[in-house]
């Protein structure tokens, strides 16, 4: 099959297109010849070497996470799905090498769902890591309520464009912050205030929220916590020192939350999955698709999202 691999870790340069072997599945996966995969911060971060501490280290590999397609294969013990299904959803570099920077992947039964007639493909390929991250954060972790407030931090990107219209369906009112670039368009996905971080320090806001979601991953527990109310919850995308010693503390004596949200974590992806997938195919919200690229430009699609300031997501079609 082709495939997108590394054999090393290295900056972008070190991707390679090449036939490689197409593999089995184990008796729990699912073999999905692939029609599009999206690019995440995560593929590079393990590409780089960020991660090497946590991910096998199994040469050659596929990266990318997020994917779309026809199920080609199944493994033995797998009865949900049969070839032909379309679905959608997440490899798991921990668990296989085989990623969605090529023509087929492996991927875990219960980390797909299937895909809705009335969902594309692209559309489909760019909500599994973004979108899980947001509706986990939102709805599982702050549990937001209509008339509740809400700051999400880094708004602009694939999991915050996500993030505001999700807190936009669940009834939040919403303040969030991205560049200078970006207001209009935040604004337009139903934010009711937009704070430029580059010209105001969003510590200095007044407001005291029922939620803080930190999708940058640049605003710790510490920092935050001044910001809550007093059963505030702040939910951050990375973790960090202070952020798990606020949830240890949280635990222990209650009061304001902190939590570290995971988009495949949970035993109900696949209900999630298609939460989300509802709400696109009944129009609560829309996928923000910044431009879609072919598996020969992932490289420079990488430095990219290295670079931040992205807006939306960017989807490959294989």
């Amino acid at each position: 099959m082709r495939a997108l691999i590394i054999s090393e870790y290295g900056r972008s340069d070190v991707f390679k297109l090449q036939d490689i072997d197409q593999p089995k599945p184990g008796s729990h996966q699912v073999l999905i010849e692939l029609k599009c995969a999206s690019i995440n911060p995560v593929d590079w971060k393990i590409r780089a070497g960020h991660l090497s501490l946590i991910i096998p280290k199994h040469w050659p590999r596929v990266l990318g996470v997020d994917c779309s397609g026809i199920v080609s294969e199944v493994g033995s013990a797998v009865k949900t799905f049969q070839p032909g299904d379309t679905v959608f959803g997440m490899s798991n570099p921990l668990r296989s090498q085989y990623g969605s920077y090529a023509q087929f992947s492996l991927v875990e039964k219960d980390s797909i769902a299937r895909k809705p007639d009335g969902l594309s493909f692209s559309d489909a390929a760019s909500i599994p890591v973004a979108g899980l991250t947001a509706y986990k954060a939102l709805k599982l972790q702050i549990k937001l309520k209509p008339g509740q407030s809400v700051l999400i931090n880094g708004a602009s990107g694939g999991v915050g464009s996500f993030a505001v219209q999700i807190a936009k369906v669940l009834g939040a009112k919403i303040t969030a912050t991205c560049g200078a670039d970006n207001i209009e368009f935040v604004k337009s996905l139903g934010a009711d205030q937009v704070i430029d971080y580059q010209v105001q320090d969003v510590r200095s806001i007044k407001e005291r929220f029922d939620g803080i979601f930190d999708a940058s991953a640049k605003l710790n527990f510490s920092l935050a916590k001044p910001m809550l109310n007093r059963n505030g919850v702040y939910v951050t995308t990375v973790p960090d020192p202070q952020t798990i010693l606020g949830m240890a503390t949280c635990a222990l004596f209650g009061g304001k939350k902190a939590y570290i949200v995971s988009a495949g974590s949970g035993a109900h992806v696949p209900e999630e999955l298609s939460a989300i997938a509802d709400m696109i195919v009944s129009g609560q919200i829309h996928p923000i698709i910044a431009k879609t690229i072919k598996l020969e430009d992932v490289a420079k699609a990488h430095e990219d999202s290295e670079q931040g300031h992205a807006r939306g997501k960017t989807v490959v079609e294989i």
